[in-house]
């Protein structure tokens, strides 16, 4: 069973729950709830199912429990309403989950199983780079940018890290199938665009540097290339 993509960043990404973000009008709910009805509608695709409080703790720890019934109750209603059927959210045995028995495509679980599938061909007793690098190539053109980008529940911006720091590793993992098998070029792109996106990581500036070394644009004896200012403090981090 196939699903389109929604062309969705992590951002906003559900599919066919793309319908939550694209097809249901915008102006029919104010921007907070439209908000937090979105992020209820990943924190329960993210998370095993939950019970009304432990939900609350997780999206508004400092809420008495009047303001958590009134949130949850509303923003439940906006969310059910959003998606068009209400067996997407599913109320069993006094916990709250999001229905995975239905038909959808979630590009988080297509990013990390890809990742898992590059991993598992890289480990056989005869790595095979050329499926590796595959699934490596469709777990990357997943990450169009970050997850959920600007929400600030703690929930998500843990998630949000895991997830940068998966597509680095794939990206550094990327890049040296290339430069393994002579596409300094391509691997020079990957590990410039690694570096784009976090400038510390030290194992993409060596990937770089082996890459233009190889080039011929790197004289033999070279300084390394110099990190951002306040590498070490990361690094101490």
């Amino acid at each position: 069973m196939s699903y389109e993509r929604a062309g969705l960043p992590f951002k906003a990404t559900c599919v066919t729950l793309a319908q939550y973000m694209s097809q249901v009008e915008r102006d029919t709910f104010d921007e907070w709830a439209y908000s937090k009805s979105r992020e209820m509608l990943f924190y329960l695709i993210c998370n095993p199912a939950r019970t009304k409080e432990q939900i609350g703790l997780a999206r508004w720890p400092d809420a008495s429990s009047a303001q958590l019934y009134d949130n949850f109750r509303i923003i439940l209603h906006f969310l059910r309403n959003a998606l068009g059927r209400p067996e997407w959210v599913v109320f069993e045995g006094g916990l709250y989950a999001f229905n995975c028995s239905m038909r959808y495509w979630f590009d988080v679980e297509a990013f990390e199983f890809d990742l898992s599938l590059a991993q598992l061909a890289l480990e056989k007793a005869e790595p095979q780079a050329a499926l590796a690098a595959d699934y490596l190539d469709r777990a990357t053109s997943l990450y169009d940018g970050d997850f959920l980008d600007g929400a600030e529940a703690e929930w998500c911006s843990l998630l949000r890290e895991d997830l940068l720091r998966k597509v680095l590793q794939a990206l550094v993992a990327r890049g040296g199938l290339f430069f393994e098998a002579g596409d300094y070029v391509r691997a020079t792109e990957v590990y410039s665009r690694t570096i784009a996106k976090d400038g510390y990581l030290e194992a993409a500036h060596r990937g770089l540097m082996r890459c233009l070394a190889r080039q011929g644009e790197l004289k033999p004896g070279a300084a390394p290339l110099s990190l951002p200012g306040r590498a070490a403090d990361r690094g101490a981090r």
